[in-house]
């Protein structure tokens, strides 16, 4: 299966902000809890979130509810 993209540069659509909170993750690691990520301090190490040490096949996950409908990419 192939897909047509346009070679003409079109502009982005407009975003926002959107108020999220944590509905759920797969187990973290030490203090690297799900809730830490709630507070955008990218220059802080305790505003992360980690999975816990798992062999590659374990997927890590976090699942965030939106408090409005919205396109995340």
């Amino acid at each position: 299966m192939s897909v047509s993209v346009p070679t003409n540069s079109t502009p982005l659509p407009a975003t926002e902000s959107i108020a999220y909170t944590i509905a759920g993750c797969s187990e973290h690691s030490g203090h690297y809890v799900a809730d830490n990520i709630l507070v955008d301090r990218p220059q802080d190490q305790s505003s992360r979130w980690s999975g816990a040490q798992q062999p590659p096949s374990v997927k890590q996950w976090i699942l965030l509810r939106l408090e409005t409908l919205g396109v995340v990419s």
